[in-house]
């Protein structure tokens, strides 16, 4: 009768045991993947910010004003004088 309650008991106790360390290991888990999130939130609203500055910058650098003032001022470039011709152009098949 000893025996079967000491078994019971030790039965229970590890039980317990092993429910405690699985509901500590699931909050070490949950709390580290809180953290992971909030460091990818954080990373992903610097991506959003890059991306929208480099879209300024691309709008910026890409205006036609600009490059026809480097085309003229670094290039020595100027629209031509007298129209393009026209060249007839063949096509085969």
């Amino acid at each position: 009768m000893k025996r079967q309650t000491f078994i019971r008991f030790v039965l229970l106790f590890t039980i317990s045991v092993m429910g405690m360390l699985g509901y500590v290991w699931e909050q070490v888990t949950v709390t580290n993947l809180k953290k992971r999130i909030d460091t990818l939130y954080l990373h992903k609203q610097k991506v959003i910010e890059q991306n929208r500055r480099l879209g300024t910058q691309i709008a910026h650098l890409s205006s036609a004003s600009r490059i026809k003032k480097i085309a003229s001022e670094k290039l020595g470039m100027f629209p031509p004088v007298t129209p393009p011709e026209e060249l007839p152009v063949e096509l085969r098949e």
